[in-house]
């Protein structure tokens, strides 16, 4: 029973020691308020970033789920439409003529094909871009500020461009986010050759 009194009371004290530091007290303040040695507080702070960093791993992993996710459905939907846009499609003409003999209409049906809209494949290549930023499967980019000090930030932004595409690539795109889904699901790393460089 005593070493459980022993764990609450240094439960109990860390949570001070956590409250008076976020008021921005020293660990010298601290010690002294709490009648314990300046060592003590500098070892229950270590514990504490222990305890915190391990909820920010498990937040993190957590959010960066949820937006894969909701990239995966996005993703999908563009894919779905992406295939709708290459159908043929049945365009119906209705036209009228007035003949010597009275009014007459006319109605055509036409088939009109189509090499699909390039718009999906834009959100498309955003969806894989984001997922690979979220993975960090792009290679570091290194920045340099050429201008003025005081100037705002560059900003790089990395972009696929999917339009020119082929068949064949846009089926391996769609079959390598499956199979990163799966890896990120199960709780592993993408595999190494799957790493893509980032955009020049």
């Amino acid at each position: 029973m005593r070493e459980k009194e022993r764990e609450l009371h240094i439960l109990s004290r860390r949570c001070t020691v956590a409250k008076l530091t976020l008021r921005g007290k020293s660990q010298y303040e601290i010690a002294r308020e709490l009648n314990v040695n300046q060592s003590t507080v500098c070892r229950d702070l270590g514990e504490i970033a222990k305890e915190w960093r391990s909820h920010a791993v498990r937040d993190l992993s957590e959010a960066r789920g949820q937006e894969l996710d909701r990239i995966d459905r996005l993703e999908n939907e563009a894919w779905d439409a992406w295939e709708r846009s290459k159908q043929h499609r049945e365009v119906q003409v209705t036209g009228q003529t007035i003949g010597p003999n009275g009014d007459t209409s006319r109605a055509e049906i036409r088939k009109e094909g189509s090499v699909g809209d390039p718009r999906f494949l834009e959100r498309i290549a955003w969806c894989i871009s984001e997922r690979c930023k979220i993975l960090g499967l792009y290679s570091p980019v290194r920045h340099a500020h050429g201008g003025d000090p005081d100037g705002p930030p560059i900003e790089h932004t990395h972009s696929l461009d999917l339009s020119r595409a082929t068949e064949e690539e846009l089926r391996y795109m769609r079959e390598l986010r499956i199979r990163l889904a799966k890896d990120v699901t199960n709780g592993r790393s993408p595999e190494p050759e799957l790493a893509l460089p980032g955009p020049n």
